[in-house]
């Protein structure tokens, strides 16, 4: 990279104001290696001429080769201090410059190419570099450089465990359970969950009939769902759904006989809307009201000559509370 096209660069980085410094400023210099004063020899003749005075400082952190830019130079918060810089050697030849604003929270980093002609090149571009960054501070610019924009966060895999409650049949009444669910954020707020419900066996009294009934249920569930990672977030899920259903007769009247026990398959779609709470990144609270449809829902008939019918709902609200932990 040539310093005619590196000087662009970071004139670009630096934004222009309006009144020059009228005072003298400091620049705290440092090197990761400070038996290499090359670098700050290079800078400091740059520097020359500018109403700036160069003060050394301990190096501000030795990292390892390939493990990035070296941490960023601690600038004094005191009116006398313009700027921070940092330089790394990297065994290829490579230079990493840092400069960071005084009192700023921001800073700029540079990486200079070993240049053709050797080392002397290659400092030459160094002191042009600083140079042209210190000068544009001293006319009232700033670095306006942040570190990278980060990235989506990575996928996470997790499992909840709470109550579920639904109102499987308005002779039955309310039924509650405990739902477990393994869930996986797939990208940013999007997650896919699969999930069981456990409920008790739970007995039914047809209409006009001494028949009682014992109905197990087994459903399970796919959903995909917006479920923001935050302290306090809203989210919703829209799932498939499928419930096996098997029937038992526990009594019947004089007149009739039971009748062999039965499965039957109900399936239909889910939507659900609700808030989740992490009190600490890994754990999460979560309270959700929705509604499931059934496509296909079982019909018991007693054959008493009266037509006692017990049917499932079709449409059920349903409520969930439960907790979560992030396990990878």
């Amino acid at each position: 990279m040539s310093a005619v096209v590196l000087l662009t660069l970071l004139d670009a980085a630096v934004g222009q104001a309006a009144e020059p410094a009228a005072t003298p400023r400091m620049v705290v210099l440092s090197t990761t290696d400070p038996t290499d004063t090359a670098p700050a020899d290079a800078i400091r003749a740059h520097l020359a001429g500018l109403p700036v005075t160069v003060v050394d400082a301990p190096p501000s952190g030795v990292v390892s080769e390939g493990a990035g830019p070296p941490s960023p130079c601690a600038a004094a918060t005191d009116g006398a201090t313009l700027a921070a810089v940092c330089v790394e050697r990297r065994r290829s030849g490579e230079l990493l410059v840092s400069l960071r604003e005084g009192g700023g929270a921001t800073t700029l980093v540079r990486r200079i190419e070993p240049g053709p002609t050797g080392s002397g090149a290659t400092l030459e571009e160094l002191g042009v570099a600083v140079r042209s960054l210190v000068q544009a501070l001293l006319e009232g610019g700033h670095v306006g450089i942040a570190g990278p924009t980060p990235g989506p966060p990575p996928a996470t895999l997790g499992l909840r465990l709470g109550y579920i409650g639904t109102l499987l049949s308005t002779d039955i009444g309310w039924q509650s359970g405990v739902d477990a669910e393994a869930f996986w954020r797939i990208r940013g707020p999007f997650a896919v969950a699969a999930r069981y419900s456990f409920f008790p066996s739970i007995a039914a009294s047809l209409p006009g009939s001494t028949a009682v009934l014992v109905l197990d249920r087994h459903p399970i569930e796919l959903a995909v769902g917006w479920s923001p990672r935050a302290r306090i977030a809203p989210e919703a899920w829209l799932g498939a759904w499928a419930d096996l259903v098997h029937r038992s007769t526990a009594a019947t009247g004089a007149d009739l006989n039971a009748t062999g026990d039965q499965s039957d398959w109900s399936f239909g779609a889910s939507a659900a809307v609700g808030v989740a709470w992490a009190p600490v990144p890994v754990v999460h609270l979560h309270a959700l009201g929705g509604l499931d449809l059934a496509f296909r829902s079982a019909r018991y008939v007693v054959d008493d000559g009266g037509g006692a019918t017990l049917t499932l709902a079709s449409l059920r609200p349903r409520l969930q509370a439960s907790i979560g932990v992030d396990v990878w």
